[in-house]
């Protein structure tokens, strides 16, 4: 396919993570010829701050556990899932919680019924869509960010997240392993509500050291990107040139 025919003759090829070079290399790219550079994040913009005047800007309570995640409402995200495991929550603890999904997309009138129906509204809010600028708030706000996806490449609003000192719970598919790479960053779990139920209740009851997962998140730079860029690039055309 067109795919394959581009990844055999390109000269050089970049990829964002370890596991998307593997998937390139399956269907023909040369090992040699893949450079991994992951994205990197806006630490101007995500950066830690205070979770009470975050809390206090965007009306949250206080004595909750908050949880976050930030997806497009698409059955490979995982929300549904996460609405179950809401619910598990709820009947096997006595956590005090709301879970925060913003985003938009197709899935949402029937997670809305499924919200409806477990009687969650107070527990699972869909807000919608958040304009970037205001998403520091929300994760400053949080205690936990999750994403339930059943693939990814690099997910950039994990990286977003951990500059702003949250941790993470996450399946381990495509490069979030090489993200999440230390059990001080959080935890990776299996795609079933069970799992994510138990992962969730654990890294709600663990203590966390925000400042290490911020200086972790804020270590990968755009300005870091486009360095790597410059000098691959750089070393490309200068091979060039010589053959």
């Amino acid at each position: 396919n067109v795919i394959s025919w581009v990844l055999k003759k390109s000269s050089h090829l970049i990829a964002v993570s370890e596991a998307l070079k593997l998937k390139m290399i399956e269907h023909g790219a040369v090992s040699e010829k893949v450079t991994v550079i992951p994205n990197g994040v806006d630490h101007r913009l995500f950066s830690p701050g205070s979770q009470s005047s975050a809390r206090m800007a965007l009306k949250v309570d206080p004595r909750k556990k908050m949880l976050l995640t930030v997806c497009s409402l698409v059955d490979l995200k995982g929300v549904d899932l996460l609405v179950d495991a809401a619910e598990i929550l709820r009947r096997n603890t006595d956590e005090k919680f709301v879970f925060f999904v913003i985003g938009k997309g197709p899935e949402q009138a029937c997670l809305e019924t499924k919200i409806h129906q477990y009687g969650l509204d107070d527990n699972v809010i869909l807000q919608g869509s958040v304009n970037n600028h205001e998403l520091p708030d929300w994760y400053r706000a949080a205690d936990l960010f999750f994403l339930g996806s059943k693939r990814e490449g690099w997910p950039n609003v994990i990286c977003e997240a951990q500059a702003c000192g949250l941790p993470v719970v996450a399946t381990r598919v495509g490069g979030i392993p090489e993200i999440v790479d230390d059990d001080r960053l959080g935890i990776l779990t299996d795609r079933s509500a069970d799992d994510f139920a138990l992962a969730i209740n654990k890294a709600f009851n663990k203590r966390w050291d925000k400042r290490y997962i911020a200086e972790k998140g804020q270590n990968r730079n755009w300005e870091k990107v486009a360095d790597n860029l410059h000098t691959l690039f750089t070393d490309i055309i200068r091979c060039e040139k010589n053959n």
